[in-house]
């Protein structure tokens, strides 16, 4: 496996993977910081300290919540939407290249 990096002074996140029979060309969700540091920003965030401070409001606001239709409803929607914006985090695309057989596209999605 030869792992490279062809553009690594203008988008040096763009990496190419070679293995025997296949290569892959992975773009990853981050970038590097504009003040010149080189420093890496990712575009993907994982569990911080405002979902825990989400999740400890829910649970002390489910009692008052519980004992009404639209509170209950408008709750439980914002909930699934916090959950859903974590999960479907696009960490990095792929496309894969097999001589044989054409192309294959992925994404991958979860957490940092």
């Amino acid at each position: 496996m030869h792992i490279s990096q062809p553009l690594l002074s203008t988008n040096p996140e763009l990496i190419v993977l070679e293995f025997p029979g296949f290569r892959e060309y992975r773009v990853e969700n981050w970038r590097l910081a504009r003040d010149g540091s080189r420093r890496i920003i990712w575009g993907v965030s994982g569990w911080t300290l405002w979902d825990t401070v989400m999740a400890l409001i829910v649970s002390i606001v489910w009692p008052w919540v519980i004992d009404h239709y639209w509170r209950l409803t408008a709750t439980c929607f914002l909930v699934a939407y916090l959950v859903w914006s974590r999960l479907t985090q696009i960490v990095s695309e792929s496309v894969i290249i097999l001589p044989p057989h054409g192309i294959q596209l992925e994404t991958h999605r979860h957490p940092n």
